[in-house]
């Protein structure tokens, strides 16, 4: 779970300045500001998440506190990039990005107090076992790795399709 959410935090963290001015057509002097977003988003989604979480916990039980809150958060926050990923309006951009991320870091508070929560119980195996299921997949996967090969087929330099918006 906590995987996927940094395979979505790290397009934010190293390739949304790329992305804003060769895939959104945002000039240097815009993407300064507007890459900031996000992370304001975020800081307010991580205060968000621990509130609700907490009175989710309280109200109905851990489970609803920890599981449906970050999987509510991860579901929006899905739905939010892929809108992203087809958005060409500059402002749709922004606040599509931001709510994305915003979103997904709501569940950070979930996701860290749910490992507290299997800490006290003392089991320590399954999360564990799940790591060495994680760095397997990742063996495996390395295996379809081809450098040599284009992911997709690149646009002349300047031609972004939202280069027009």
């Amino acid at each position: 779970m906590y995987w996927c959410y940094v395979w979505a935090s790290w397009f934010y963290f190293t390739w949304f300045p790329t992305y804003l001015v060769r895939g959104a057509g945002f000039t240097e002097r815009e993407m300064a500001v507007v890459s900031a977003l996000p992370f304001v988003a975020g800081c307010c989604g991580n205060l968000a998440g621990g509130a609700i979480g907490d009175r989710l916990t309280a109200r109905f039980s851990t489970k609803t506190g920890r599981s449906a809150l970050g999987s509510a958060c991860v579901a929006a926050s899905a739905a939010l990039i892929l809108a992203l990923a087809f958005s060409s309006h500059k402002r749709r951009v922004i606040l599509l990005s931001s709510a994305g991320f915003g979103v997904l870091d709501l569940m950070l508070p979930a996701a860290w107090s749910a490992c507290v929560d299997i800490g006290r119980t003392g089991s320590y195996r399954a999360p564990i076992a799940l790591i060495a299921v994680m760095v397997l997949a990742s063996a495996i996967l390395f295996l379809f790795i081809n450098p040599g090969e284009p992911l997709h087929e690149t646009e002349p330099e300047g031609s972004s399709r939202m280069a027009a918006a």
